[in-house]
């Protein structure tokens, strides 16, 4: 006996192809709608948090010696943990970005004396935010794969 070919069934796999095609316009399109929803508002409690960090900075209260570090200490930890619970994360290593930055930022203001008045606090969380939007602008804009 012969073996024969199997017969395809062109239509069959068009009509496949083309559910394909529409799964992963589908999926694109709510890529775009999260990225659109990486938004300025998920980010808000951790600002928050950092501007009220960076006033009582301003108004001398962080530049009194035991009770500015552990201001700086704990709204530091709460801003990471806004973050972490508010903000969407773009890929596995975004939780370690942000710690180093909150990190940075703690630790320039307290390794630098007299940079208490700067918003160093809001300027890292700004910083998050723009970091962290970018990787979702990619997956928007990386062109399709069928």
């Amino acid at each position: 006996m012969e073996a024969t070919p199997p017969k395809i069934n062109i239509g069959r796999q068009s009509a496949q192809i083309q559910a394909s095609r529409t799964r992963i316009a589908l999926r694109e399109q709510s890529l775009s709608e999260e990225a659109k929803s990486v938004h300025f508002f998920a980010y808000m409690p951790a600002l928050l948090l950092a501007v009220f960090k960076d006033i009582l900075d301003f108004t001398g209260i962080g530049s009194l010696p035991a009770i500015g570090t552990a201001v700086t200490i704990v709204v530091s930890f709460f801003i990471y943990m806004c973050l972490h619970a508010f903000a969407p994360h773009a890929d596995s290593h975004a939780g370690m970005r942000r710690g180093l930055i909150m990190l940075s930022g703690g630790g320039i203001e307290a390794i630098f004396l007299g940079l208490n008045f700067l918003p160093i606090e809001t300027l890292a969380v700004l910083a998050i935010y723009f970091l962290d939007k970018k990787p979702f602008q990619n997956i928007v804009n990386r062109p399709l794969k069928v």
